[in-house]
């Protein structure tokens, strides 16, 4: 029996799969379509098809179903991911809706064409949010910005709390208890004491 699939993807959890779930959820109120199955995943549209949830679904769609996305960049950011994916739906009889870009790709020339555009539409977006994201880090870098993860404790700094200040050691003794070291952080004084 054939499916309705739709399927949502977001790059990050910190964005919104609603956004997308309504523009399909819309889509489907007005041409009287009935979803069977959402798929969401929180991945980057850069990793491999096979490494995430789309390819499981890619590979158990049948003849007859309809994947519905909101963009065709949501299935992949890559050119040859898109195209590849689209034509394995197209062989299979599979229809593919995309909303945002209100095309149904299916088996004729003007699909095919279609498809190479938007793919190669969403490597262009992908390589120009990381153009500007490698911009924007060079100007908090330019700007005196500390990026990236805070560095590592190391011996001089657990040394240099031990030096400063050494009239809160014995309180170590006592259960459950960290003294409060002046421009040191309490981590830092729980890894230096004394054994």
């Amino acid at each position: 029996m054939a499916k309705v699939i739709a399927y949502v993807r977001v790059s990050t959890d910190k964005q919104e799969l609603e956004n997308q779930r309504y523009e399909i959820q819309k889509y489907c109120d007005n041409h009287s379509i009935t979803v069977d199955e959402w798929d969401e995943e929180v991945v980057s549209g850069t990793v491999r098809v096979k490494d995430r949830k789309v390819g499981a679904l890619l590979d158990r769609l049948e003849a007859g179903d309809m994947l519905i996305v909101s963009e065709i960049s949501r299935i992949s950011r890559s050119i040859v991911t898109v195209l590849n994916s689209i034509q394995l739906c197209i062989d299979r009889n599979v229809q593919v809706v995309s909303i945002k870009e209100n095309i149904t790709f299916a088996d004729n020339l003007n699909s095919k064409v279609m498809a190479v555009a938007f793919g190669l539409a969403a490597e262009i977006e992908r390589s120009m949010i990381s153009a500007r994201t490698k911009e924007a880090l060079a100007r908090k870098k330019s700007e005196g910005v500390v990026l990236g993860r805070p560095r590592a404790v190391t011996s001089q700094s657990i040394t240099s709390c031990m030096a400063r200040t050494t009239r809160f050691w014995p309180t170590w003794k006592r259960k459950f208890q960290s003294p409060r070291l002046p421009d040191c952080l309490t981590l830092t004084v729980k890894r230096c004491r004394p054994t």
